[in-house]
């Protein structure tokens, strides 16, 4: 009775001040110390003691009518005011037919290109809506000044609120000097080679892009889960808060967690023996557990870190600190984790991690009763590309394939570099024919892609084989049936798409 009693007092002392309860807070905290003594002494309390603990606890009605004064949040309220950033691009550019070509082939990896010839009228465009970054010719009217005069109004006026790429004809050293004390962050000369500066403006904008972190909260308090859940979700964080342990598991399967926060004390079981289950298991080893927990004794904080733990937040938790925490070990776990999983060249999950997020994508469509599309991807003659420009053009032709897969393909869609000048791709929640026609769409602009070689332009295919889970009994033969396919596209010309069939498998019938 005891343990219960203290499990729901130690509740209280947590959540207390994070619904703005702050003398709640601070009563219930010292009841809980009186309850823990009791349980520490395994000794039948005596009736003063308990007297004690019931006047105490009959005062917290008092502390419930009195709420601490509100405090306005201007971290959230800043945060509320801020406009999603926009995937577009703004182009200052008075040649119109650069200006039209640099467009086209920016579109071709994604980016929404709006192009401006005066910088009048773009900065009334800024005034509007704010571009994901801004590619300005330095040279406007012939006055290498004017591009850099612009920059800098706009630099007063925005200051660093988006990434500006110079982009000219000239390369020499004053030129460059000029952009650099305009504000510039990048400098191109023309003719724009596509790769380089696609893969620079990636860079510039990839902060802009990243996906929100995934939280994963695990505490049987349900309305101080859904406290916490709010101000994450407004930090622009995607949330999921589940109240049962049991619950656990198949949470971390669907949400697929940055970060777990969790509680300690829980009635089902410890947030600590939670931990040890986690560790226990070599896929979740990594994912990084900050316990939340009024405990307020560091030797027992320390155990539970020991435990399995990464870091440790006492209740009650104010908002601001809340946000930075969780961002801070998200950041840390993201960084690490694409450090461990993806290629270096071209940033995708490497062949072992793309094999197991097939694996990890059907079972989840089996269970869900979805289907799933897979591709493999090769690219034509890439021998013939290295032995004729060197291997260093070689990568920026893989580089440009997997810029082009990212940003043409969905979030939700998986992308790898399964080795040398081959990719894959599974595409959830999609079926064959579509996942064909996606497919098609991208190799239709992978070979529209202009690559330079000592001022010669070349251009590149690629074959691809895809098939659908729904006619493979497991991950393996769906995987082995696309690679068949590319075979076949491989064979039979080359720069196409080839449907896989149980029927086409190689070595079938």
């Amino acid at each position: 009775m005891v343990a219960v009693l203290h499990r729901m007092v130690h509740s209280l002392a947590g959540s207390g001040g994070s619904f703005g309860y702050a003398q709640l807070g601070a009563q219930a905290r010292e009841v809980e110390i009186k309850l823990k003594t009791l349980i520490s002494t395994e000794n039948i309390p005596e009736t003063n003691a308990w007297a004690v603990i019931v006047r105490n606890i009959s005062d917290f009605q008092s502390a419930i009518s009195t709420p601490s004064p509100e405090k306005k949040d201007d971290y959230f309220q800043a945060s509320s005011m801020l406009s999603e950033s926009q995937k577009s691009i703004y182009l200052l550019e008075d040649d119109r037919d650069a200006a039209e070509d640099l467009r086209l082939k920016l579109d071709r990896f994604g980016y929404e290109v709006s192009v401006f010839s005066t910088a009048e009228v773009l900065t009334k465009s800024l005034h509007k809506q704010k571009p994901l970054a801004l590619i300005v010719d330095i040279m406007l009217s012939d006055n290498m000044l004017e591009g850099a005069k612009a920059v800098r109004e706009i630099r007063t006026l925005y200051g660093e609120a988006f990434p500006i790429l110079f982009i000219s004809l000239r390369n020499d050293f004053e030129v460059r000097l000029e952009a650099v004390r305009a504000g510039g962050d990048a400098y191109f000369v023309k003719p724009v080679e596509i790769p380089p500066f696609v893969d620079h403006l990636d860079k510039l904008t990839q902060s802009c892009l990243s996906e929100p972190y995934r939280i994963l909260i695990v505490d049987d308090d349900q309305d101080l889960a859904a406290h916490y859940a709010l101000f994450l979700n407004q930090a622009g964080m995607n949330v999921t808060a589940i109240n049962d342990p049991r619950e656990l598991l198949k949470a971390i399967v669907n949400c697929r967690p940055e970060l777990i926060l969790m509680d300690i004390y829980m009635p089902i079981c410890s947030g600590i023996e939670l931990a040890k289950m986690i560790r226990q298991q070599e896929a979740y080893i990594g994912i990084p557990i900050v316990f939340l927990s009024s405990e307020g004794d560091e030797e027992k904080q320390f155990t539970a870190m020991r435990m399995g733990g990464d870091g440790f937040l006492v209740k009650p938790v104010g908002s601001r600190r809340l946000t930075e925490s969780v961002s801070m070990y998200a950041m840390r776990s993201r960084v690490l984790n694409n450090m461990m999983m993806q290629d270096g060249l071209t940033r995708l999950l490497k062949h072992t991690k793309i094999k197991e997020q097939l694996v990890i994508e059907v079972l989840r469509a089996e269970r869900s009763g979805t289907e799933i599309a897979y591709a493999m991807i090769d690219i034509d003659e890439f021998k013939l590309v290295n032995d004729t420009y060197g291997h260093l053009m070689g990568d920026y032709v893989i580089k440009g394939l997997a810029r082009l897969l990212k940003h043409r393909l969905r979030n939700s869609d998986v992308v790898g570099r399964y080795g040398g000048e081959e990719f894959a791709v599974i595409l959830p929640d999609c079926n064959l024919d579509v996942a064909i026609k996606i497919i098609d769409q991208i190799r239709i602009s992978f070979e529209k892609l202009d690559f330079m070689h000592d001022g010669k332009v070349f251009s590149v295919t690629f074959s691809a084989g895809v098939a659908a889970f729904s006619d493979y009994p497991d991950a393996q033969q769906l995987a082995q049936s696309a690679d068949d396919a590319l075979y076949q596209a491989k064979t039979s010309g080359r720069n196409c798409i080839v449907k896989a069939t149980p029927e086409n498998r190689v070595g079938a019938g």
